[in-house]
């Protein structure tokens, strides 16, 4: 399942964007005191560079590319800005040599294994980049979106706490076409749907299957519980205590 604009229990989405040759650049690559076990930053095998090390000349970004319909890797000058991990960013020259501009910060490329250490405080590595646009290669990167508590209604208008993350941690993210879609609606991103909901093809709500770190002592639909006639049923991937509505 794709997102875009964030994710809902599915990495979101974003389309490979073409280099723009810039010259000087000067900046270092941001480093990662990490070590990322072997294709979990994605499916895009590292042809010329490795995204992760980001072992390119000084001032260009080891990024995915296609080379005649093959996807892979290479050293572009992408960036030369001075803005490092996590500031704020409006465009990809903005950023340092090795990051991209990501729902507007500038982000890293990174595995899940290594999330602390690559994203920093804060950070999530749950973007998925797409190369090709056929969604079967990608690799992931950092994002930056205001973190939630699923049921907890903590996020501001405009935007829908989604779990994000296979632990069962949420953050606020807006829809992609402006407007969420309502409960038992079809959906094709995984935040097409609204508060505490999540795309199965259609948006059903979050609910909670108790043992859990989330007390939801008034629960009803969207806070916990579910809707008359369904059911909180196990979902798989997911902690035991995160269940979705059916019937």
């Amino acid at each position: 399942m794709g997102a875009q604009g964030g994710s809902a229990g599915e990495d979101a989405s974003e389309s490979e964007e073409a280099a723009t040759p810039l010259s000087d650049a000067t900046t270092e690559p941001e480093a990662a005191a990490a070590v990322c076990p072997e294709g979990s930053w994605g499916t895009v095998p590292d042809t010329n560079c490795h995204v992760i090390a980001q072992d390119c000349p000084l001032g260009q970004t080891c990024m995915p590319a296609t080379t005649s319909g093959e996807p892979g890797t290479k050293c572009a000058s992408l960036n030369n800005g001075l803005k490092t991990r996590a500031d704020p960013c409006s465009m990809d020259k903005e950023c340092a040599a090795g990051l991209k501009c990501v729902f507007g910060y500038c982000s890293p490329y990174c595995c899940k294994e290594a999330q602390f250490a690559i994203c920093g405080p804060g950070g999530l590595c749950n973007v998925n980049q797409s190369v090709g646009g056929t969604g079967t290669y990608y690799v992931t990167m950092c994002s930056y979106l205001e973190p939630c508590v699923v049921w907890k209604q903590q996020c501001p208008t405009g935007k829908a706490c989604h779990v994000i993350s296979n632990d069962g941690s949420g953050a606020c993210v807006p829809p992609p076409g402006g407007t969420f879609n309502p409960e038992g609606s079809a959906c094709q991103f995984a935040n097409d749907c609204g508060d505490n909901q999540i795309c199965l093809s259609t948006c059903k709500y979050l609910c909670n299957r108790g043992g859990g770190p989330v007390d939801t002592p008034d629960a009803g639909p969207g806070t916990g519980a579910c809707p008359s006639g369904q059911t909180c049923q196990a979902l798989s991937s997911y902690p035991s205590w995160l269940g979705v509505c059916g019937t």
